[in-house]
C-alpha cells in the first residue's frame, strides 16, 4: 500500500452522478449533443470531485514537538478541486490521487451526504 508523507492524503476518486428531475440517477458523462453544444458555448467552472480517503500522511508537527491530528480520519469522503494533486496508478487501481490537505481538500462530506 502507498503511505503519503507530510500533509498529503491518498484518495480514490468516486464516480460522479447526477439525478434527473424524476429522481433517476444518470452518470455525468451522458450528455445529449444539444447539451454539449450549449456547454461549449458557456463553459462552467469545474465542479469539485468526491474522493474516499485511503491513507493520510503524518500531517503536522508544531514547533513545540506536539503532533496535530489530521482534520478527518481515513475512509472519510472529501471534496477536492478538479485536476488537483498527482494522479497515481497502483496495481489495477487507476483512480488514485495524492493531494495536499491544505491546498486541495475543500470540504468533508458528512455521512448524510
Amino acid at each position: 500500500m502507498i503511505r503519503p508523507l507530510t500533509n498529503c492524503v491518498l484518495l480514490r476518486l468516486l464516480p460522479r452522478e447526477t439525478v434527473s428531475s424524476g429522481g433517476v440517477t444518470i452518470p455525468a458523462h451522458t450528455v445529449t449533443p444539444e447539451e454539449q453544444v450549449e456547454r461549449n458555448r458557456h463553459p462552467e467552472p469545474p465542479e469539485p470531485v468526491k474522493g474516499r480517503v485511503l491513507a493520510i500522511g503524518p500531517w503536522r508537527t508544531l514547533k513545540n514537538g506536539m503532533k496535530v491530528p489530521p482534520p478527518f480520519p481515513p475512509d472519510s469522503t472529501v471534496l477536492i478541486r478538479e485536476g488537483s494533486g498527482k494522479r497515481l496508478s497502483y496495481g489495477t487501481d487507476e483512480k488514485l490521487r495524492l493531494v495536499n490537505i491544505d491546498d486541495d481538500v475543500l470540504a468533508i462530506v458528512s455521512d448524510g451526504q
